[in-house]
């Protein structure tokens, strides 16, 4: 509890309402314990479902609706009105719903999750919203097309396609994102699938050597050593196809290239095709205009 009680009042979104903060962190405390209900969180001019057993949810009620404080500022300075957003590994729609506040009537969310049990979580947050420009694919991407075994023994935000079956693991469905979805310009994906992403970006690869989309936003929190690729290996894999691994200072509005994420420290890395840069730099200096 300590260190939960740390991470808000150190946690950037809350800077100038830690009090606020804290005393929305011990309702929900309660609240879970005694009731177990849910909760329907004002979430960005939407409505986020809160589960008392989802941790993702819960982070959003901690830390002002911006969790991973970086990542989300990105995305609201970076997409615009009408832009088509991926969010692979959407868990209950923190990304989900955070791209649809921004891209609108006129844009379009694909949410990948696999997990039936969390989908449907995330489906409820949806027909809250009357959400009808969000698609929701609960199959697991990949570099092929089939399935594969995957484990929900964890918490949500643990759930993931594994190497070898168990058996308490089940079988999902597993595809090609651009075999999944149309060939048109994707504003950006988000990819947090516990590891895996490095083959999901393979299966993307059609749309990828044209560098579509311009940006990614890639989980690197050394789970890839999973399946035998190291954070390094990952990020020259990303080299060679053209884009560069980059974080994002908010308060800047800047994009700062590295290829050791580990030293900032940061999970959470944005590849950039390397000749849009500019083009998203652009974008972002519009937001700030």
């Amino acid at each position: 509890m300590l260190q939960l009680l740390h991470a808000i009042v150190s946690h950037p979104a809350n800077h100038n309402a830690r009090v606020k903060a804290l005393m929305r962190a011990v309702r929900w405390q309660f609240s879970k314990r005694l009731t177990g209900r849910p909760r329907d969180l004002s979430y960005h001019g939407k409505i986020l479902r809160c589960h008392p057993t989802n941790h993702s949810a819960s982070r959003a009620i901690y830390f002002s609706g911006l969790p991973d404080y970086r990542e989300m500022r990105f995305i609201l300075d970076y997409l615009r009105p009408g832009d088509t957003f991926v969010d692979a590994g959407a868990n209950v729609g923190l990304y989900t719903l955070l791209a649809l506040s921004v891209v609108g009537d006129s844009g379009h969310v694909h949410a990948f999750e696999p997990n039936p049990q969390v989908a449907a979580m995330l489906r409820e947050s949806l027909a809250l919203n009357a959400a009808d420009n969000v698609t929701v694919h609960e199959i697991g991407l990949a570099d092929v097309e089939g399935s594969a075994a995957f484990s929900a023994d964890g918490d949500d935000c643990t759930s993931h396609i594994v190497g070898s079956s168990t058996t308490t693991d089940t079988q999902i469905p597993i595809g090609r994102l651009d075999r999944i979805l149309d060939d048109i310009p994707y504003a950006m994906m988000k990819f947090d699938i516990e590891g895996y992403e490095p083959f999901a970006i393979r299966g993307a690869s059609e749309w990828t050597k044209s560098h579509n989309p311009p940006v990614m936003l890639i989980e690197m929190a050394g789970y890839s050593k999973r399946h035998g690729i190291s954070t390094s290996e990952f990020i020259e894999e990303l080299e060679r196809i053209g884009y560069v691994t980059a974080i994002y200072n908010p308060n800047g509005h800047e994009l700062q290239p590295t290829k050791k994420p580990w030293e900032v420290p940061i999970d959470n890395v944005l590849a950039i095709a390397d000749d849009r840069f500019a083009f998203v730099e652009n974008r972002l200096r519009q937001q700030t205009a």
